[in-house]
């Protein structure tokens, strides 16, 4: 075991529930000590993603990062993520 999926359910919670969010925290704090990389499951909002990018949230998947898409499209959209990763605003996860 190699990473830690932190569930939609808690990350739905993260913009409002003070309990979520130190759930949140404490998990990220954990599976790091333990040298576990961390993904944030079902991240709906960019308020979401930048949150669990400020706890040190390593990846993220959800419709708030991107949509369903072809095979073929991947590689666009691969490309266009990695520039906005190097963009100052910093929109990805780290």
């Amino acid at each position: 075991m190699d990473q830690l999926k932190i569930d939609r359910s808690f990350i739905a919670g993260l913009e409002h529930d003070p309990v979520d969010r130190k759930i949140v925290e404490a998990t990220i704090e954990l599976a790091h000590m333990l040298g576990l990389r961390v993904v944030g499951e079902g991240i709906e909002t960019p308020a979401q993603r930048e949150r669990l990018r400020d706890l040190g949230c390593d990846l993220g998947q959800g419709f708030g990062i991107a949509r369903p898409m072809p095979a073929g499209d991947v590689a666009g959209f691969a490309a266009r993520w990695a520039r906005e990763r190097q963009a100052p605003t910093g929109a990805a996860l780290s």
